[in-house]
């Protein structure tokens, strides 16, 4: 038995698109990189590939590409982790976007 049976078989709600259902940040995480996002210009992803860089594992032409692959917003997630804590989507993405810059 693979380990996704067994989450079926406990009617284990996952995230659409998560590549591990596992992992429950997969719901908070794209809502928390908005977040970091609107306020500073960087994601997550942005931040791994920039010590990649400094770390010499990665040139910064491979670096960039990887970070813009991975840097999309991710709205469809984030409207269905707000939909499960009972959030209202719009009021949240609206309250991002209109909070102070840090740049």
């Amino acid at each position: 038995m693979q380990i996704d049976d067994r989450f079926t078989a406990f009617d284990w709600e996952c995230v659409p698109r998560a590549p591990v259902p596992c992992r429950i940040d997969y719901g908070s995480a794209p809502f928390g990189n908005d977040v970091h996002c609107a306020a500073t210009e960087f994601t997550e992803r942005n931040m791994f590939c920039g010590g990649q860089i400094r770390k010499s594992d990665r040139t910064r032409a491979e670096a960039l590409v990887m970070a813009d692959e991975g840097s999309s917003r991710r709205y469809p997630e984030i409207k269905w982790y707000q939909d499960a804590i009972v959030v209202d989507f719009k009021n949240a993405v609206h309250m991002v976007y209109r909070a102070p810059r840090q740049y």
